[in-house]
């Protein structure tokens, strides 16, 4: 099955897109108190919105 592969690939990718992005959003609150929470809330927000786009391709 060449989905499975190409999924992975697709995840990983995805997982270092997330993990950057929401370095960013925390870097941006200057290491003040809210850092993490807009760290969490940033990785929450990314992943809603990919499992609803892998959820198009199983329906």
């Amino acid at each position: 099955m060449v989905t499975v592969p190409a999924l992975d690939a697709a995840q990983a990718a995805w997982s270092a897109y997330r993990d950057a992005q929401c370095e960013y959003v925390g870097a941006t609150f200057g290491g003040g108190s809210g850092t993490g929470i807009a760290i969490n809330a940033c990785k929450v927000e990314l992943g809603r919105a990919r499992a609803a786009e892998l959820m198009r391709y199983i329906q």
